[in-house]
């Protein structure tokens, strides 16, 4: 639009041009004509003057004509430059786009066959810690089985270092097997397929720390539970995290005066957290994100008994619920472990 306008303005100005020179041409001729023969020569003279000046207004106008049509034609060059450099942009962009989304599917081809072969080496290492942990429980068994045995029949034969080591085997033993049954949960936990149902969170709670009672013994625990919510998810995935987290909060509690611990709940953002308290003896904070590996303890076997398994097994079950595991804590203050699940609405529920 710039350049018609430009254009139109250039052919009125000169349309004005030529006519300006028409007019000077025939002022020339008729004005300047004298009448008598006295002014006849310097009539001529004028008349000559002005029709040179016509024919120099018409090569100007037609030398500006020529200024434009160059001007134009330099500036649809440029414009012609930039529309041909503008196309090559775009099909750089468009190569561009195809290169990359043929890096994406490449991409995305690679980490899906990568993927695959993970989830089948999970597999094969589940179903090979499951065949040969439930191999090894039976020669196990035998050993403690004998061990008793010998002792029952030969232990007045024995002296007290004989029976000391006898008795050193039979705990390892028994510290094998229940290692070894520690490693079947946790391979049942990664192989377990989930059966959501509702779940009364507070009567499983009540329901698992009654069944920890034998594990308690004598000392007088301060258990206090808040309202839970209710959730939709596995019973048993969701029975072994609370009997896990709290047999955790009992041992570690234990030397407490008095032991407490607190099971709370609280709703964030389309999430609820589920938290065990407990004011036991806690652990070093640089050390949280190791507590929920496979075999990792934080305390001597001197201290505190266990294989480092069962929080591994509580990590593997809140995820396959699509939820996150944490531990907070202090040497010597205590710990918080929670787990977070996305909330789900429950029939009836608006």
């Amino acid at each position: 639009m710039g350049y018609l306008r430009e254009g139109g303005w250039r052919h009125h100005v000169l349309q004005h041009w030529l006519i300006m020179a028409l007019i000077v041409s025939l002022v020339g001729q008729t004005v300047f004509m004298p009448a008598s023969h006295e002014l006849f020569d310097m009539g001529f003279d004028l008349a000559h003057i002005l029709k040179k000046l016509s024919y120099i207004l018409v090569l100007s106008g037609l030398l500006i004509n020529m200024l434009f049509l160059y001007r134009q034609a330099e500036k649809t060059t440029q414009l012609q430059h930039e529309i041909d450099e503008r196309k090559l942009l775009e099909q750089e962009r468009a190569r561009y786009h195809q290169q990359l989304e043929k890096e994406v599917e490449k991409r995305t081809a690679d980490l899906h066959h990568k993927t695959t072969e993970l989830e089948t080496s999970n597999k094969d290492l589940e179903a090979f810690s499951y065949s040969v942990s439930h191999d090894l429980r039976a020669p196990l068994r035998a050993i403690d089985g004998f061990i008793s045995i010998i002792k029952e029949d030969y232990g007045d034969k024995l002296d007290e270092e004989g029976l000391r080591l006898f008795s050193v085997v039979r705990d390892n033993a028994r510290k094998m097997g229940s290692l070894i049954e520690d490693v079947l949960h946790f391979s049942r936990a990664g192989r377990h397929e989930l059966e959501p149902v509702v779940i009364n969170m507070n009567a499983l709670v009540d329901e698992v720390w009654k069944s920890l009672s034998e594990q308690r013994g004598k000392l007088a625990y301060q258990f206090e539970r808040s309202e839970l919510p209710d959730y939709k998810g596995d019973t048993h995935a969701i029975r072994q995290v609370w009997q896990n987290l709290l047999s955790n909060a009992i041992k570690f509690s234990r030397n407490s005066q008095p032991p407490i611990i607190q099971v709370m709940s609280k709703k964030e953002a389309n999430q609820i957290l589920f938290l065990v308290k407990d004011n036991g003896a806690g652990f070093n904070p640089e050390y949280a994100n190791k507590l929920f590996l496979l075999f990792q303890r934080l305390h001597g076997m001197d201290e505190f008994e266990g294989t480092g398994v069962g929080l591994a097994v509580v990590k593997r079950f809140i995820q396959k619920h699509g939820g996150i595991v944490k531990a907070e804590s202090n040497v010597n203050q205590g710990a918080t472990f929670s787990f977070i699940l996305p909330e789900i609405k429950l029939s009836g529920e608006s």
